[in-house]
């Protein structure tokens, strides 16, 4: 019974539509909404505690089938297929996603997953026929199974993520990539609300805890990252 209570408050606090409704009540009110946005990372960060340690029966699922004659390019959209913000990023993670996809010679089987509320990666399956086929899909959204050797790419910027589950695929042999745009919410965080400074850090420190390796957009913000490590 909590754990489906925590679930339901989760997947409330993540509703783009619940979001959308209380940044309009909260907008007259520029104090009350600092408060309200901190006051609920701290709330999303304390549900996701005990959510995002795998299960066993998880780990089972995630452990590679070894038959699978192509390694995958498991490209994460968990902000994207959350919201489309229509930012910066999210047309870089699209364009990138619309790309990769349309490869035809491959030595990597693409495939677009997401964290759940729960914590778990899932293949994007509705996603990716709605992306490009621009249709509403009938699509399931299975767990992911992977094998060693294959690849995570985060390109995405989806700053509650479960790195802990990353932990466990990073176990069984999965190279994690994650894209880093700029660091300014930790170097120029006096610029940012104090939720936006919080989750930042905890995003980043995340990053640092699970990738094998860190792309940037560009050499400033390579050397940036590099100096700051």
């Amino acid at each position: 019974m909590r754990k489906t209570l925590k679930r339901g408050i989760t997947a409330i606090l993540h509703n783009p539509k619940v979001i959308t409704i209380a940044r309009t009540l909260l907008r007259p009110f520029p104090s009350l909404e600092e408060q309200v946005r901190v006051y609920n990372y701290f709330l999303k960060k304390k549900l996701a505690v005990r959510e995002t340690i795998p299960s066993a029966s998880y780990r089972k699922r995630i452990v590679a089938t070894s038959a699978a004659p192509t390694k995958q390019l498991m490209i994460d959209i968990s902000q994207l297929a959350l919201h489309d913000w229509r930012t910066g990023i999210q047309r870089v993670v699209r364009g990138l996603l619309k790309e990769l996809l349309s490869q035809t010679d491959k030595g990597y089987n693409v495939r677009a997953v997401y964290a759940d509320t729960s914590g778990q990666i899932r293949y994007a399956n509705k996603f990716t026929q709605k992306f490009l086929d621009e249709t509403e899909c009938s699509a399931e959204d299975p767990l992911i199974e992977i094998q060693s050797g294959d690849i995570f790419y985060c390109p995405d910027l989806h700053l509650s993520y479960p790195f802990t589950t990353l932990t466990a695929l990073r176990q069984e042999g999965v190279r994690i990539i994650f894209t880093v745009y700029d660091i300014i919410g930790i170097t120029r965080d006096h610029f940012f609300p104090r939720a936006y400074q919080l989750a930042f850090a905890d995003w980043f420190a995340g990053v640092l805890t699970v990738a094998d390796a860190i792309v940037c957009d560009s050499r400033a913000v390579a050397d940036e990252v590099q100096d700051w490590l």
